[in-house]
């Protein structure tokens, strides 16, 4: 059966374009997500001296990795945090208000459900090419090297210049991994 996104990020409104790209991580806060690959690409000049808004969801704080990483980032001045979101109207609401979502997992991740549903939203994905991720490109995704601050803020740069998604895209984006598809995969399964 193939995972789904859930409709909600393919139905919620996008949130209007502001003068600056909103570049959002939305992962746990754990180093396996990628979060000091993150940490170490804000601090290079380019990327903080430009015009981006980076926001960094605090999810993941239930462990105490996620907890110590929150207490560092406190008084991060490269990125402002915002509480994680507890529902799915709220983490749709969080990806339709933003133009890139980073995924720059280390470790191989089993597929990436937030890939798609950010794609669902119309928000563009940078992600490492490591394990599923690939498998979820909806026509959104820039994949990147694993582990590499440089291969992280090329890919941001190329999803910058392709600017925000059109409606067309999003509109080819929400085709994939849809609800529908997955209750047909699963009665053909069913009936094999």
């Amino acid at each position: 059966m193939l995972p789904f996104a859930d409709p909600i990020f393919g139905g919620v409104k996008r949130h209007a374009s502001i003068k600056k790209s909103r570049v959002v991580f939305a992962g746990r806060l754990h180093p396996d997500k990628g979060i000091y690959t993150l940490l170490e690409t804000m601090h290079r000049l380019v990327m903080f001296k430009s015009s981006q808004v980076v926001t960094i969801v605090t999810a993941g704080l239930h462990v105490e990795t996620g907890a110590t990483i929150k207490r560092m980032l406190k008084s991060y001045p490269y990125a402002r945090l915002m509480p994680a979101r507890k529902s799915i109207l709220g983490m749709a609401n969080v990806l339709s208000s933003n133009d890139i979502l980073l995924m720059p997992s280390v470790f191989a991740e089993p597929f990436g459900m937030l890939s798609v549903e950010a794609q669902h939203a119309g928000c563009r994905v940078v992600a490492s090419n490591i394990g599923g991720l690939p498998e979820t490109n909806c026509g959104l995704l820039t994949l990147v090297e694993p582990r590499s601050p440089d291969a992280l803020m090329l890919g941001i740069k190329q999803a910058l210049a392709l600017g925000p998604a059109t409606r067309k895209e999003r509109e080819t984006a929400k085709s994939y991994f849809t609800l529908n598809d997955s209750v047909n995969s699963l009665l053909l399964a069913l009936h094999a």
